[in-house]
């Protein structure tokens, strides 16, 4: 796997490999077994997937990115009025939940974008749902091909993760990339 966050994957490793912290400062109570503070298990976990669609990469990044409620099925609100990436730095992974309101979730900030090349984004996406603290640096490499583009999508996680996290995060974007995003992409995705 090639991930160009050196930073985040030598963290992901370090922690990875059984880190554990607790509060050293005394928490105010009577009982001295919780006097200093809960356990903070931190995990890390690193993913890839690979799937090939038949457009043009500029074509597959602009599908990718935009609104892409036609294509993205996992939301907050039982029927989100938008899900957008907007693809430039800074640019927000964002539902919106009602049309007209601000109310919504913020999955995600764009940190690299590279119009059919590249788009890196960092956030905890559905995680942020559960209250812990979680974070997962994704980036979605578009490769030209003979017959379209290799999109190479990888994942580090690192937070306060449960057991089976890392299969959850390569399952949903197996059915993201594979059975929506690609046949959405290709005109073949039946929205119905």
């Amino acid at each position: 796997m090639r991930f160009p966050h050196i930073s985040t994957l030598v963290l992901a490793t370090v922690l990875a490999s059984g880190c554990s912290t607790t509060p050293d400062t005394p928490v105010a109570t009577s009982d001295p077994a919780e006097a200093r503070g809960p356990s903070l298990d931190v995990n890390a976990f690193a993913i890839e997937h690979v799937v090939e669609v038949e457009v043009p990469p500029i074509e597959a990044f602009d599908a990718f990115t935009g609104d892409i409620t036609a294509w993205w099925d996992h939301s907050f609100a039982e029927t989100p009025a938008s899900i957008v990436i907007e693809p430039w730095p800074g640019g927000r992974f964002l539902e919106t939940f009602r049309e007209g309101s601000t109310d919504g979730a913020l999955h995600a900030v764009v940190t690299r974008a590279e119009r059919g090349q590249l788009l890196a984004f960092t956030g905890p996406l559905g995680f942020a749902a559960l209250g812990v603290h979680f974070d997962m640096v994704h980036m979605l490499r578009f490769e030209e091909t003979e017959s379209g583009t290799r999109l190479t999508m990888s994942v580090v996680g690192v937070g306060t993760s449960q057991p089976g996290w890392k299969e959850a995060v390569q399952s949903v974007w197996h059915h993201f990339l594979d059975d929506r995003f690609k046949p959405f992409v290709e005109g073949r995705l039946d929205a119905g």
